[in-house]
């Protein structure tokens, strides 16, 4: 995918490529480097059961954002 393709846009690549309707919502979440420390990206969510968790809205951050490098890669 591009880079300058957001999260969301890799969201429905995944969708559309399964053959997935898009029932339920989804998050990427990706090691901030150098700590243990995760960042949520999908669709912000004020949730009042986990008001510690925040998402990034995945139409804001840019694949390239996260993955500038040729090869790199995410688990």
């Amino acid at each position: 995918m591009p880079g300058n393709y957001s999260f969301r846009d890799l969201h429905v690549a995944i969708q559309d490529a399964m053959g997935w309707l898009d029932y339920h919502l989804h998050a990427f979440r990706l090691a901030e480097s150098g700590n243990s420390e995760t960042m949520e990206i999908g669709i912000p969510d004020d949730d009042e059961f986990m008001p510690d968790r925040q998402t990034v809205a995945g139409w804001e951050v840019a694949l390239s954002s996260h993955f500038d490098r040729p090869g790199q890669t995410a688990v």
